[in-house]
């Protein structure tokens, strides 16, 4: 089994999902402009996060969890 890839993926849904929440909570009417507001940071945070994700799911990556198994 490859943990490193599922543990990259739980990470990145882990974060979506913290977004998800932090930004469907807010009031409907208080949404558009706050997700205008933040839309820099929030496609940010998912640019970083996919990227870490990219990287550690890569054939090239090494699987830490495989060595100290």
């Amino acid at each position: 089994m490859n943990t490193r890839r599922a543990d990259a993926i739980a990470d990145l849904f882990a974060t979506l999902e913290g977004l998800l929440i932090t930004y469907q909570a807010l009031p409907e009417s208080e949404r558009p402009q706050r997700w205008a507001a933040d839309a820099h940071r929030i496609t940010g945070v998912i640019a970083r996060q996919l990227s870490s994700t990219r990287s550690r799911i890569s054939p090239g990556a090494i699987d830490l969890g495989a060595e100290s198994a």
